[in-house]
């Protein structure tokens, strides 16, 4: 389950169906993502400022083990 909304059909216009160039008429494509549930959004956030945050944490919790010993 995903929360992007991509329209199944597109209008191309050529010389044959299959050609690559996009016409200025036909179907409108809208550029506006749909809304995800607020659910959606908080699992996405929670995961993606986790990713960032704890191998921060971890990496200035250990700060000593980083630092140069003296010899």
């Amino acid at each position: 389950m995903h929360c992007s909304s991509v329209p199944e059909e597109q209008t191309w216009s050529g010389s044959h169906p299959g050609s690559p160039v996009p016409h200025g008429r036909g179907t409108a494509v809208s550029l506006i993502p749909a809304p995800c549930p607020p659910q959606e959004q908080a699992v996405a956030l929670s995961l993606m400022f986790s990713s960032f945050l704890l191998p921060t944490a971890w990496v200035l919790s250990n700060i000593y083990n980083y630092r140069s010993r003296p010899e």
